[in-house]
């Protein structure tokens, strides 16, 4: 009897282990296969996503082929704080967690070849994925960037108090690091098309690749601009402290450069169709070219203003110390020539000269007109401005006088004439004569005194610029 149940003792005690052993390797095996997501916003969202990989205790089963097959994940917008439990999906490649709270990245997997994680609370960004194409990780708290991989190919860091970008990969082809305070770029890559470095406090840039098309590199300190690449399509390089620009590409179709201190302009190019030049130093502009849509040089120095292209639609030239303008195109549907000291617009000033067919709006208001202009067209142009007359026009007429007698020495006489003028300068200027719908009817280098015959005008009364002088001339 003793004995039997001493063999039962031992049965009992061999089940015991054996029961003991099981419920251990049950809770092993079970610690490897769920795992508990500690963020309750990602759980939820991963519940929601994937209902059958949650136990009954919302622990996630991570040996669920639709956790280790998953390829892309969409995080964005979900209050999201903490990423753990991401380092499952071993198949991740493109991870989206913009808009959340997310402190910490280290956790992602290294098969992540897209991140976007973009508008959280990241200090810093570190052993980024090795095949790393693409990363946005703008609107953070990151000062530093530094051990980027190899294969980046886009990085936007914009908006983040960053003052350091160590080295950018050579496969770089797209940087946006606009509104930071970067004070320097680390060299570009060969590769860099695109470049947007706007709102930073840049004084310079780095030599810039040949294949860049499109620079933005507005509201920074930057003093001068470096080559621009022939392919460059698209220029902003306004409110910056610029005296001159560099050659300008010949396929450039768009210029924005006003608010520097630009006292002259290199050649435009022949498919530039958009220029603003405006809150400048300029007093002259080069040769307008023909697909010309846009010109906006107001607040500069201009005394006179180049022929205009067939097809500009409009011009914004107010504020500047402009006496006279070209013809007016035909297509021409808006001026703005406030704050000059204009006699004269063709089309306004003088009753029954053509006015431009689709012409809208008329802002020439504190000028030197003799008679207040009427609306040509009141039919069409529906926004028309002309009054009132500025207060110093006397003042400014004759201190041209004085200039043109003291400096220049320039003369046309007799006025009125009859057949012939006499032309008088005492440097090279080019004589102008228009008629009264503002067709140019004489043109002529005068380079020291020059009778011009002037028999072919119809009597009446024609208006000429000579140099920066203006005036009508009376031909009998």
């Amino acid at each position: 009897m003793e004995r039997t149940f001493s063999r039962l003792k031992i049965h009992m005690k061999k089940y015991f282990i054996l029961l003991t052993l099981l419920i251990i390797t049950f809770h092993f095996v079970h610690a490897q296969t769920y795992v508990t997501i500690p963020d309750s916003y990602f759980r939820n969202f991963l519940k929601k996503k994937y209902p059958t990989c949650f136990n009954e205790n919302d622990e996630m089963d991570i040996t669920s082929s639709l956790i280790k097959n998953e390829t892309v994940l969409y995080l964005g917008a979900q209050n999201v704080s903490d990423i753990t439990g991401v380092e499952y999906f071993t198949s991740l490649q493109t991870l989206d967690i913009a808009f959340n709270g997310v402190e910490d990245i280290a956790m992602i997997p290294p098969t992540i070849t897209s991140l976007n994680c973009s508008s959280n609370s990241l200090k810093s960004i570190s052993m980024l994925p090795p095949n790393l194409t693409y990363l946005s990780c703008y609107g953070n708290l990151i000062t530093s960037i530094s051990d980027l991989p190899a294969s980046l190919t886009y990085l936007d860091c914009n908006s983040n108090p960053l003052t350091n970008i160590e080295t950018l990969p050579d496969a770089i082809t797209k940087l946006y690091c606009f509104y930071t305070p970067l004070s320097t770029l680390p060299n570009l890559p060969v590769s860099l098309e695109y470049l947007d470095c706007s709102s930073c406090v840049l004084t310079s840039l780095p030599a810039i690749s040949a294949k860049l098309t499109y620079l933005k590199c507005n509201y920074n300190k930057l003093t001068s601009l470096p080559a621009l690449p022939a392919d460059l399509a698209f220029l902003e390089c306004q409110d910056n402290l610029l005296t001159t620009l560099p050659a300008l590409p010949a396929n450039l179709p768009y210029l924005y450069c006003q608010n520097n201190k630009l006292s002259g302009l290199p050649a435009l190019p022949a498919k530039l169709n958009t220029l603003n030049c405006s809150f400048n130093e300029l007093t002259i502009l080069p040769t307008l070219p023909a697909g010309l849509t846009l010109l906006a040089c107001y607040d500069n120095k201009l005394t006179s203003i180049p022929a205009l292209p067939d097809d500009l639609g409009n011009i914004y030239c107010r504020n500047n110390q402009l006496t006279s303008l070209p013809k007016f195109p035909s297509k021409l549907m808006g001026i703005d020539c406030a704050g000059n000291f204009l006699k004269v617009i063709s089309f306004v000033t003088v009753k029954g000269a053509p006015v431009p067919t689709y012409l809208q709006s008329i802002t020439a208001d504190n000028n030197c007109f003799d008679e207040t202009p009427e609306n040509p067209n009141p039919s069409m142009v529906v926004s028309f401005k002309v009054e009132p007359n500025r207060s110093d026009c006397d003042e400014h007429v004759a201190t041209a006088i004085d200039k043109q007698k003291d400096i220049t020495g320039t003369q046309i006489y007799p006025n009125p004439a009859s057949d012939k003028i006499n032309v008088a300068v005492s440097v090279p200027s080019t004589l102008f004569v228009y008629n009264s719908i503002g067709e140019i009817m004489l043109e002529r280098t005068i380079s020291a005194t020059q009778e011009i015959e002037i028999d072919f005008l119809n009597a009446g009364i024609y208006y000429y610029t000579l140099g920066d002088r203006s005036g009508k001339l009376l031909v009998k």
